[in-house]
């Protein structure tokens, strides 16, 4: 049924992680004149990450064999658009654990990232870019079902809301983590 698939497998991964992670210490070497920092090992471990995001929210891409007849599914049936649908039927069947807190937690660390990028630790700022970066996600997958004219992956509201989900508890940790600094701080004072 497949003509093609793409994937990042895990020598591609490495070879790619070892590239960008090349390009981080030189630029780093090249500005600072130094080859290790915390701020090398934090682009590193957001490089990881977003390649990490890449495999899981878009790969595999499969395209269609020599025998695959375009009629045989229906772009409608690989999108989701009832709130809470998948999440419910998820739960009533057991298979919950991978599609919920999966995407919950995909899009945990995005707070984290956001927050020592940008500086911002305002709701808005996480709300609104948590909506943004999962609207994203869906709309590639749709755009990628498309232009393959394959059903690579459903396009699915209910992950919209469990990857915002995700980001907002990451900066309710980012909330708690200050305060409990904070408190530890004035205490040793």
């Amino acid at each position: 049924m497949y003509g093609a698939s793409y994937e990042l497998t895990l020598p591609i991964f490495i070879i790619l992680f070892t590239l960008i992670c090349v390009f981080i210490i030189r630029k780093h070497h090249r500005d600072y004149h130094s080859h290790f920092s915390k701020q090398v090992l934090i682009h590193m471990v957001f490089a990881f990450y977003v390649l990490v995001m890449i495999k899981l929210v878009f790969l595999p891409i499969h395209m269609p064999g020599k025998s695959y007849n375009p009629a045989d599914w229906q772009h409608i049936s690989f999108l989701q658009m009832i709130p809470f649908a998948t999440i419910t039927q998820m739960l009533s069947n057991g298979n919950w654990f991978i599609q919920i807190l999966g995407n919950i937690g995909v899009c945990l660390p995005v707070s984290f990232f956001l927050y020592y990028y940008s500086g911002k630790l305002k709701l808005m700022t996480h709300l609104i870019f948590g909506i943004f970066l999962s609207m994203m996600f869906e709309l590639c997958q749709f755009a990628i079902n498309m232009i393959t004219n394959y059903p690579n992956r459903v396009v699915d509201i209910d992950d919209v809301l469990l990857n915002v989900s995700g980001v907002m508890l990451g900066y309710l940790a980012i909330i708690m983590i200050k305060r409990l600094y904070t408190i530890n701080v004035i205490s040793n004072k």
